[in-house]
């Protein structure tokens, strides 16, 4: 959902009530509720980041954490952190993409959930600097949808 006051930005939202028109001559009127998720999503979140050296820093432009898509290329066993805080992947053959916000791991349409160790919950961004480093492993690419909110 999009309005004219943050016109960058956007909420995840459904609609809650059964639509009411009212006929005219020569148009309709009705009433839309929405029930809106608590957070704003930036636009420019949305899009995807691709890093195949180094250690990538990311700068989160929101003011809440966000919990970001990420999709790793490498093979075998991958330990990878973001602001030290790591996250232990096994048996990776290609890729693995992890959705942090819908808490799963997945290839393609295959789940992998047991390819990724639970015991640090899902990686997630700060608000401000996240370093990412991967440190043990193959990783040729990481592609990284960062989904920046706010309140």
């Amino acid at each position: 959902l999009y309005d004219d006051y943050h016109p960058s930005w956007f909420r995840y939202a459904t609609p809650v009530k059964n639509l009411t028109f009212k006929r005219y001559d020569s148009y309709v009127t009705f009433t839309l509720t929405f029930d809106c998720a608590p957070y704003m999503y930036s636009n420019d979140g949305q899009l995807p980041i691709s890093y195949t050296s180094g250690s990538p820093t990311i700068y989160n432009q929101g003011s809440c954490t966000s919990l970001p898509y990420i999709k790793l290329y490498g093979s075998g066993d991958i330990t990878f952190s973001v602001n030290d805080i790591s996250y232990d992947l096994y048996s990776v053959s290609s890729y693995i993409e992890i959705d942090c916000e819908k808490m799963i791991c997945y290839k393609g349409d295959t789940l992998c959930n047991e390819k990724m160790s639970a015991l640090n919950g899902m990686p997630y961004f700060v608000p401000g600097k996240n370093v990412i480093k991967v440190l043990k492993g193959t990783v040729t690419r990481i592609d990284i949808v960062p989904r920046w909110r706010c309140q």
